[in-house]
């Protein structure tokens, strides 16, 4: 058995994978979708360059609107109310794109709430 070298050229298409805000940002929308594979995910997750807080802090927050929003729209979906199941869908993925792309400022906030937080101990 040989060890096979791969072809950078093909490699470098999957350089995205080696920034963390990168893997946080699709887990989360991986986690988000619902009807995703989330136990692949969970199997994967100690092999991706993102601790093991932080994944598990995006497994949690991402699941519980795709639950919510699916449990919704699917009772909603089953009693024939089309509208309102694709309005939960779509303000659901509303909210999970504004999450993504004000990650920063959020980060921010939560680390400011933090070291007030500490100042007042």
């Amino acid at each position: 058995l040989g060890v096979h070298a791969v072809d950078p050229e093909k490699l470098h298409k999957y350089r995205f994978l080696r920034y963390e805000q990168h893997i946080q940002g699709m887990l989360f929308l991986l986690f988000f979708i619902p009807g995703t594979p989330k136990d692949v995910l969970t199997y994967i997750g100690p092999f991706l360059p993102v601790s093991a807080w932080r994944f598990f802090a995006i497994s949690l927050f991402a699941r519980i609107p795709s639950v919510i929003s699916s449990t919704f729209a699917g009772a909603n979906l089953a009693s024939g109310n089309w509208h309102l199941t694709i309005g939960v869908f779509l303000i659901t993925g509303l909210l999970g794109g504004l999450c993504i792309l004000f990650n920063k400022p959020i980060e921010q906030w939560i680390a400011r709430l933090r070291v007030h937080q500490k100042k007042g101990d």
